[in-house]
């Protein structure tokens, strides 16, 4: 420290004590004598608090520090001095002492900062500074608060200290403005002033722009206010727009004392946790329960046949042809079964799902292999779906093929790239498969009519065909008999669209105000069905034959659209919160079909939510009793003041993760729908200090917030990003010096528990069940808003703490093909681009503004696209997205390039959304735009995997998050210090500016 204009810097009063450039350590020491009570001292202290963003109390003693502040009376004049290590303050009387503390928080050193000489000694005369004894400043500073009109609301004692930090009530900012004072009744004693300074030191470390003075009776929005008092027990009490603490001299020095000291129970300390009052266990009431059975497809097809071939005396010379919906064996046994019984000249038994693959890895492949030596290329045309009232894209019976390319390849040896589909309006077959020679000669042909049925889809109007079974009889080539027949799926999907969904409809009239948006029409339906059904990997890719896994997809997914389209017929509004839908579905081979549905009715739950409004403490200074006011109904009632599981378990997740607790701090900030905490990491360069502030370590550094697990069947993105933070908190990695990380490991504990009961059946199904939260809500529509899911407060937390510049949600899409016979064989209507199968294996996705009004984000999106492009390449993850773009352009792409759209920075895919700002917005960028630098999503496709493919998954999870954090790590993040009239204010630009990578070639940008 070069003079006393650099006591607010780092080498001065504060330190650097982890080498990033950023204060984290109060350097100072000070001795305080009895007789010397200068309530300036606050002042001192919440400007000290100010300019660090952590810090110890124990400063006001002799604690050892590199500089030390002493206290010594003057007859003649009141004047601070530099003194070798020693800081000394003379003073005439206390309030001069006072005075010149206020004038060193509120407006040291101005424009005294750049001074070229080293400044020894600060008096003031007046308005005026004198340093030196030789130069004077007139007009320097005002003591006036000019912010009486900044009104700090409070609503419970626990606002103090609570989730987000000192009085965090607004809505979120980087700037954190506050303005607090401490009245006395009578004059405090040096014990109960320290108490406030300490108070007064970690607000102001809270806090990015402070008004003073803190004392002197002058302060504005928000006050502590001590009482001396020997009537009744002591206590800490909400009044107007402040706390009260009354008690005797001893107990206010304690009351105090518990308030500096103060850690709200979710950061693990005890503040607050006589609020977290337990739930009544009510016992479940059913809405209704119904049971489902059908006589298996097999018998009924048998039933079928029997009833046409009896007026055969001798059906030798007949064929027949049969499409049901069973497992291979199954099928092989029914036709053996019926030549047996009819002596039929050709028995052929087709599965009726997913048929066109089935039949050529059934019946063509053995007849492919014959020409095995001369085969050069295959051609497959597909009739080109053309109904104008169906949901089946044009290419229907292209998806009902894949991934048949790879299996010819693998079993034949034919290369998939010399595997084409064509599409042809009018055929007289569904798929005709020809088989060329090297000149492009025809060798053979095969070609397959498949069965479909009309099934109304949930949408008025809209129609979905699926495949269907079927039976045949033929004399020759003549038909004799053909006749439709529903498979079990069909069946009792029909039954479930036409019985079911309508009695749950009714079963939730009568509606609460809020139901079906902020809380649900009902707790949950249960499904549980077990059918004969295909059931099998195929041993490419991920993929898999699973007709019951689509049974599971279609019964979600529609049931949901099911209350969007109705609420929208009925009411102008669809309901995005109808309740929880669980399908356990089973394939049992050779199993009767039946079904058992439960509809468990929506309670309306008492939110428990009681705010503080006094705090009694006993004589020995430890609150003992707390008065709440029911937020719901104003009532107050009683609770003693204890522990909880809540604080108990609070370090069960580090240490389960062995996290380094120097470098990573957990905050639980809510709990779920269904009462699961959900825990936050916080990682920060090594800090040892008592308290920090989030707020104001983000002002330093950068900050980028991580969401993780936030759809559950999403799997790999927990555990990646527990690694990047295990792999960042060691000694070897240097990015904490320069960036800050928050992290919500599980998002989504709801679902992620739904998922781990529903892979305990189904282990390697996408489980879409428990994508979303527990009653089939996307969550993140309900953020900022009144609801009772806790896991939609945790990212507005998150911005109100620390004010992130980067936003990223990792995110999953299927490792396999989706399927939804019953909504168009694709993925679901409701989004606007298809997800039936990968095409990449990650991928990103940038809300991007307007380029004329923000450009600074547009550049944004540009770097952090390209700076992922490059950190993945020479990787195998680079070699499996240029495999996923190939096969979705094969697939999809080359015949709907809207449906399949390709675009991409260099070689990553990464899609560009064009969005617009709004104050209302749950996303960040929309809603933060002045702050916010980038808002962006990962898409892994990791839905439901294990082993190898669950690890290159996290893999390129911790590698796109990484090449962002480096991002913000390279940005130069100028912090700027203002003060005036008695206002002190920290700030740095925002919204950032990212740095590109350092490169020679240009970067591309290709869209499809």
């Amino acid at each position: 420290m070069r003079g006393l204009q650099d006591i607010w810097k780092i080498g001065g009063f504060l330190a650097d004590q982890n080498g990033d450039g950023v204060p984290d350590r109060v350097n100072v020491s000070m001795e305080l004598k009895e007789g010397c009570v200068p309530q300036g001292l606050i002042d001192f202290c919440g400007r000290l608090g100010f300019e660090t963003t952590a810090l110890s109390f124990g400063f006001l003693g002799h604690e050892r520090a590199q500089w030390h502040v002493v206290f010594r009376s003057s007859l003649e004049e009141t004047f601070c001095a530099l003194q070798g290590r020693e800081v000394v303050f003379f003073y005439k009387t206390i309030s001069e002492l006072d005075e010149l503390l206020l004038f060193l928080s509120a407006a040291w050193p101005g424009e005294l900062a750049e001074y070229k000489h080293p400044i020894c000694k600060v008096k003031l005369d007046g308005k005026a500074v004198i340093v030196n004894d030789e130069l004077k400043i007139d007009a320097f500073y005002r003591d006036e608060n000019t912010a009486a009109s900044k009104k700090m609301v409070i609503t419970g004692l626990t606002d103090i200290w609570n989730e987000s930090g000192f009085l965090m009530k607004e809505e979120p900012s980087p700037l954190k403005e506050t303005n607090v004072s401490f009245d006395f009744q009578q004059e405090p004693s040096l014990s109960l002033l320290k108490q406030c300074c300490y108070m007064a030191a970690r607000i102001g470390m809270s806090s990015t722009k402070l008004h003073f003075p803190m004392t002197t009776g002058k302060g504005g929005g928000f006050s502590f206010s001590c009482r001396a008092s020997q009537k009744g027990s002591p206590a800490v009490l909400v009044k107007g727009t402040g706390v009260e603490l009354e008690g005797s001299e001893d107990s206010l020095l304690d009351m105090m004392g518990y308030l500096a000291n103060a850690v709200h129970v979710s950061e693990g300390g005890d503040f607050g946790v006589w609020e977290q009052l337990p739930t009544a266990n009510e016992e479940e009431e059913l809405l209704f329960k119904l049971e489902w059975k059908e006589e298996p497809e097999i018998e009924r097809a048998k039933k079928e046949l029997a009833s046409f071939l009896k007026g055969y005396a001798s059906p030798a010379q007949l064929s027949a042809e049969l499409f049901i919906s069973e497992p291979l064996s199954e099928r092989n046994r029914l036709k053996q079964e019926l030549a047996s019984q009819y002596g039929l000249r050709n028995v052929e038994v087709h599965s009726a799902f997913k048929p066109a693959y089935l039949w050529i890895e059934e019946k063509v492949l053995p007849r492919l292999s014959l020409y095995e030596g001369n085969a050069h290329s295959i051609e497959i045309e597909c009739v080109k779906e053309s109904r104008e009232d169906c949901l089946e894209l044009p290419i229907r019976w292209i998806q009902e093929l894949y991934p048949v390319d790879l299996l010819i390849e693998k079993e034949i040896g034919i290369s998939a790239d010399n595997i084409r589909f064509s599409l042809i309006d009018e055929a007289e077959s569904t798929i005709c498969v020809k088989l060329l020679d090297d000149q492009g000669q025809l060798l053979i042909m095969e070609s397959l009519n498949i069965p479909v049925s009309k099934m109304k889809y949930v949408e008025e109007g809209k129609f979905t065909y699926p495949t269907t079974g079927q039976v045949v009889v033929k004399d020759g080539e003549h038909i004799l008999f053909e006749k439709r027949l529903p498979t079990d799926r069909e069946l009792f999907y029909q039954y479930y669209q036409h019985e079911v969904l309508p009695l749950l409809w009714k079963e939730t009239w009568n509606r609460t105000e809020g139901q079906g948006f902020t809380k649900p029409l009902f707790d949950r339906v249960e499904i549980e069905a077990a059918m004969s059904e295909e059931e099998r990997r195929l041993n490419i890719d991920e993929e898999r034959i699973s007709s019951m896994e689509a049974l599971h997809e279609d019964l979600y997914f529609n049931t949901l659209d099911y209350f969007t389209v109705r609420g929208e017929k009925e009411f102008g509004n669809g309901f995005p919160a109808p309740g929880g839908v669980y399908p356990f579905m089973k394939s049992e081979k050779g199993s009767r079909p039946k079904a058992k549905i439960t509809a468990y009715k929506w309670r309306e739950r008492d939110s428990g939510e009681a705010v503080t409004t006094k705090l009694v403490f006993d004589q020995s200074g430890a609150p003992v009793k707390a008065i709440l006011e029911r937020v719901e109904d104003g009532k107050t009632f009683e609770r003693d003041i204890g522990t909880s599981d809540f604080k108990r378990d609070f370090r069960a997740v580090l240490d389960r993760h062995k996290l380094d607790a120097g470098l990573v701090r957990q905050w639980i900030p809510a709990t779920s729908y269904n009462g699961e905490k959900i825990p936050v990491f916080e990682m920060v360069d090594r800090i040892e200090e008592q308290f920090f502030s989030p707020i104001k370590c983000s002002l330093f550094k950068p900050t980028v917030l991580i969401e993780a697990g936030h759809h559950a069947n999403e799997v790999s993105s927990t555990p990646a990003i527990i690694e990047l933070v295990q792999e960042l908190s060691t000694e070897e990695s240097s990015l904490l010096k320069k960036v800050n990380l928050v992290v919500i490991p599980c998002a989504n504990p709801d679902g992620a528990r739904l998922h781990d009961r529903m892979t305990a059946d189904n282990p390697e199904w996408k489980q879409h069940a428990a994508r979303y939260n527990a009653v089939g809500l996307e969550y993140a529509h309900v953020r900022y808003k009144k609801t009772v899911f806790g896991e939609a407060d945790v990212v507005p937390l998150i911005m109100k703490r620390w004010a992130p510049d980067i936003i990223i949600d990792d995110h999953g899409i299927p490792s396999h093909e989706w399927v939804q016979p019953f909504a168009g064989y694709n993925s679901p209507p409701r989004f606007p681009v298809s997800y039936w199968i990968p095409n990449a294996l990650i991928y990103g996705i940038g809300r991007e503004l307007d380029g004329g009004q923000y450009p600074g984000h547009v550049h944004n999106l540009s770097v952090i696209a390209d700076r992922i492009d490059q950190k993945l390449k020479g990787t195998d993850i680079y070699e499996k997205n240029h495999y996923w773009v190939n096969r979705v352009k094969k697939y999809g792409h080359q015949w709907l390039p809207d449906i399949f759209p390709i675009e991409q920075t260099n070689d990553l895919l990464f899609y560009k959304w064009k969005t617009e700002t709004n104050e209302d917005s749950f996303n960040g960028i929309e809603r933060y735009p002045e702050w916010v630098c980038a808002d962006i999503i990962s898409e892994a496709a990791d839905e439901t995997v294990y082993g190898e493919a669950l690890d290159i998954c996290k893999k390129a999870h911790k590698l796109f998050d990484l090449a962002i954090i480096e991002a913000a790590a390279e940005t130069d993040t100028s912090f700027f210090a203002e003060s005036s009239e008695s206002v002190i204010e920290l700030r740095r630009q925002r919204p950032l500016r990212l740095e590109g990578v350092k490169r020679n070639e240009e970067v591309t940008i290709n869209r499809l």
